[in-house]
């Protein structure tokens, strides 16, 4: 499997709660994803997050 849907989630402090900022059909191109130019939604975390508030999730599902 080489492509894969991707979710971003962050921590939101002033709600208390996680939530999805970030969705798109990635590709893995040997040990590196490839990001599309557009997502499905959303937009990348920022790189200055802290890893405690920044959580990736990768949802695998085969393409039809």
């Amino acid at each position: 499997m080489s492509s894969f849907y991707l979710e971003a989630i962050e921590y939101d402090e002033s709600l208390g709660y996680w939530k999805v900022t970030y969705g798109a059909i990635v590709t893995l191109n040997g040990n590196e994803l490839q990001l599309p130019n557009a997502p499905i939604f959303g937009a990348i975390p920022a790189a200055g997050n802290s890893v405690s508030k920044v959580t990736v999730i990768l949802i695998l599902s085969k393409r039809q």
